[in-house]
């Protein structure tokens, strides 16, 4: 009976502590926010939206915050939006919110994404990894470590292994206007 009650004080204070960390870390997590949405325009997030597509977030450490996933998961959408997203972009904020249902469907679907690249950083991790980076688009994906040299063509551009590389060519895949 003891280790039950132990084992929820552990949660209790693990809670507690993330929590606590939440707070303290607040204003660098709406800043880290604000550069991770900086490039997105409201334009683009429209066209996010309507595709269901989501802000690149190849910036972002999610291994620094994976210990962290059980926590994580109990942050709502609204919370996501109300104390991160909303401070650090007032303008996108507002966007979503003036698209109604879509906009709401797609921030759920923003948090799920943003769990499980936390998530699959976790897993990550329990695996023998090595990063494996484009030599065109300078692009970095983690790689089992015995996969590496089966390696022949980048998941981000396309880059086959031994082709030229295009030091000037747009490397990321542009947004049609056309589509919106």
């Amino acid at each position: 009976m003891s280790d039950g009650i132990g084992q929820s004080l552990k949660k209790v204070g693990s809670r507690f502590a993330f929590e606590y960390f939440l707070e303290i870390w607040k204003p660098r997590l709406i800043e880290m926010q604000r550069k991770w949405l900086a490039s997105v325009t409201v334009e683009d997030l429209k066209k996010m939206v309507k595709r269901g597509k989501f802000p690149d977030s190849d910036g972002f450490d999610f291994n620094a915050v994976r210990e962290y996933y059980e926590h994580l998961e109990k942050i709502s959408t609204e919370r996501l939006f109300e104390e991160y997203i909303a401070p650090a972009r007032p303008d996108l904020a507002q966007a979503i919110q003036e698209m109604e249902m879509p906009g709401a469907q797609w921030l759920v679907k923003l948090r799920q994404h943003l769990l499980d690249q936390v998530k699959g950083a976790a897993k990550a991790v329990k695996q023998d990894l090595v990063q494996a980076t484009c030599d065109n688009c300078q692009k970095s994906w983690p790689v089992p470590r015995s996969e590496f040299d089966k390696i022949d063509a980048c998941p981000f551009c396309g880059h086959k292994q031994g082709e030229e590389v295009k030091p000037d060519e747009e490397v990321s895949a542009p947004v049609d206007e056309d589509e919106s």
